[in-house]
């Protein structure tokens, strides 16, 4: 994927927050769930941060979502409830954006489809 603004500044935040926290890439990825290369990509701003991501690290790390993906507010959060709120915000829109792509598109809609079966059968969590 092509790099793009918003996602190197995305990336130059979630390397603040990693040197904020001493630690490696390796490090930083393993706790957030990923191999060093994903991470290194999102960190450089090659590839797109999905919500699951951005939800584990805000919530591993106490970092506000806001501040994460537009710089806006305090970098860490204290308050427990005010992250919940922000994640179920992010989780609520790229839903609605989803599910209006799958109506226009059945194509998608199928492949969609297709993928959470597919996650339901390989991981009994999910579910």
């Amino acid at each position: 994927m092509k790099k793009n603004k918003l996602n190197i500044e995305i990336g130059q935040r979630l390397k603040q927050i990693r040197k904020d926290l001493g630690l490696s890439q390796q490090e930083m990825a393993s706790t957030l769930f990923v191999n060093k290369s994903m991470y290194q990509k999102y960190e450089i701003g090659r590839s797109i941060m999905p919500v699951w991501f951005l939800e584990t690290c805000c919530t591993k790390y106490g970092v506000s979502l806001n501040w994460l993906v537009a710089k806006k507010g305090e970098k860490y959060i204290n308050n427990q409830e005010g992250l919940s709120a922000e994640i179920e915000t992010a989780y609520f829109k790229e839903a609605s954006e989803l599910l209006n792509i799958m109506k226009k598109n059945p194509v998608i809609r199928y492949s969609v489809l297709a993928h959470f079966q597919t996650l339901k059968v390989t991981n009994k969590e999910i579910i």
